[in-house]
């Protein structure tokens, strides 16, 4: 026997999750978020206080938050005072995959975009000098398949204050961790590192 079909029916829970997002940012929320991209280390109490909020309810919101994973807190270095140089390489490449699954390994790396037309990948790479970024640049990308282009430049200063997620405890390896030869002279992995910021062999200690 043939069953009539019935029209489907709009489940609304099916928007809960963009509604909860728009929902989450009211005035309050949005206020509280500018704070903390401003000073990420400010405390709870601090933001309540500015706010007019009590300390519990601040908590709360920032608790919802994080876990709708609309913000997300994170420790990251000064590389200026740590004597770090940042360097932009636009790359163009016909295979983004190796290129990218090479950059993921390189413990030097601190973000990549990807774009479209001729550069359609460029890499944030820290670096103590620029002997460090050409030896990267010319050793390793250069070399990774599907590469066809580099364009290097050294990042001066950023307009507003950056922090960057770097390792600074990394275990010495027999072979690069990028998995691409030969070894970096300064790659915080190489035993023989003759840097200063992780020089020294085994424990990785100065």
């Amino acid at each position: 026997m043939n069953r009539k079909m019935e029209p489907r029916q709009i489940d609304k829970r099916e928007f809960k999750s963009e509604e909860n997002v728009e929902n989450l940012l009211d005035d309050v929320n949005r206020r509280i978020i500018d704070l903390l991209v401003r000073d990420p280390l400010i405390s709870q109490i601090d933001v309540a206080k500015k706010l007019g909020m009590s300390q519990s309810s601040i908590a709360v919101r920032i608790d919802k938050l994080r876990r709708r994973g609309i913000i997300y807190g994170s420790t990251g270095l000064d590389l200026e005072k740590l004597n770090l140089k940042m360097g932009r390489v636009d790359v163009s490449t016909s295979d983004i995959e190796t290129a990218l699954a090479w950059a993921h390994k390189c413990p030097l790396l601190v973000g990549a975009t990807l774009g479209i037309g001729g550069e359609n990948l460029t890499l944030f790479i820290a670096a103590e000098d620029l002997e460090m970024f050409q030896y990267i640049v010319e050793h390793h990308i250069r070399k990774l398949k599907g590469v066809t282009g580099i364009a290097f430049s050294p990042i001066l200063r950023w307009s507003n204050h950056q922090y960057v997620p770097l390792p600074l405890a990394l275990e010495k390896k027999k072979s690069p961790p990028c998995e691409v030869s030969p070894y970096c002279p300064r790659c915080p992995s190489n035993p023989l590192n003759n840097g200063k910021l992780w020089r020294g062999a085994g424990d990785g200690h100065t």
